[in-house]
């Protein structure tokens, strides 16, 4: 199957975009809803096969986006990212990135901070400090950090970082230790988007501060029809059904922070 340029993910933006210049289908070009007609057509063409379907994208950010929903999800290697840098040399066995000298390096125009940290996708991670590092500090002082050039796909920007997942909990988007890029975010943009959540209080003495889990909600409905949040949910995604969600009490607001979302998996 060719994907073409008709339906388009934007990285910048965040969004699917549809452009009927670039369709073939007359009848799908006649429809008032155009990107929700094409968006159906791709997903019955993908879903027609019977042992498979091969393939190509005519643009790389829609290749790059799909490729991250579809590496936690099958359970056998599929080639991405890493592939292509590995062929031209720009990356190593272990990293889809390229990581800069320090006289290589212009924050967020060339590269984003690679930071030193586990965020435990299985357990909570140790004590990071993602959320205390001021953004002007990254520009101010460089050498504080490591830099990393990212895939084409991905255009740097401020608030952008990369960073390693370990643990199984979430595997069946974000495979363990996995290299993900993710934005500092003040609040999720949707609900089931996984995301880098910081803890308090927790009593038991094996967690720290810092989950990857997907981010849902339970709310209440009011009798103005306003809706009030009730707890928070943070979901596991994992092929190990022995995992379960955590459920946080908006009521203490110091309880949970929500510090990033998940941009791309990078490998």
């Amino acid at each position: 199957m060719i994907w073409g340029e008709d339906l388009v993910y934007d990285p910048d933006g965040n969004a699917w975009r549809a452009d009927k210049t670039k369709s073939h289908d007359r009848a799908v070009k006649r429809g008032e809803e155009f990107l929700g007609l094409v968006k159906n057509t791709y997903r019955v063409l993908l879903s027609r096969g019977m042992r498979g379907c091969y393939v190509h994208f005519l643009d790389k950010n829609t290749e790059h986006f799909i490729r991250s929903r579809i590496e936690g999800v099958l359970r056998e290697p599929v080639p991405g990212i890493r592939d292509e840098q590995m062929a031209n040399g720009t990356a190593s066995d272990a990293e889809p990135f390229r990581r800069l000298r320090l006289d290589e390096v212009r924050p967020f125009e060339n590269c984003v901070p690679l930071y030193d940290l586990d965020i435990a996708a299985g357990r909570f991670g140790g004590d990071a400090v993602l959320d205390e590092v001021a953004q002007d500090a990254e520009l101010r002082r460089p050498e504080d950090f490591a830099w990393v050039e990212l895939p084409d796909a991905f255009q740097p920007r401020h608030g952008l970082f990369v960073a390693r997942v370990v643990g199984e909990s979430m595997n069946r988007r974000i495979p363990n230790e996995s290299w993900c890029l993710f934005r500092l975010i003040s609040k999720p943009t949707s609900r089931n988007r996984p995301v880098v959540a910081r803890l308090n209080g927790l009593t038991d003495p094996e967690t720290g501060r810092y989950t990857v889990k997907l981010y849902d909600t339970e709310k209440e409905q009011r009798k103005d029809q306003s809706a009030e949040t009730l707890r928070v949910i943070l979901r596991p995604l994992s092929f190990d059904p022995a995992f379960q969600p955590i459920i946080l009490s908006t009521e203490n607001e110091g309880q949970f922070r929500v510090i990033a979302e998940l941009v791309a998996v990078l490998s």
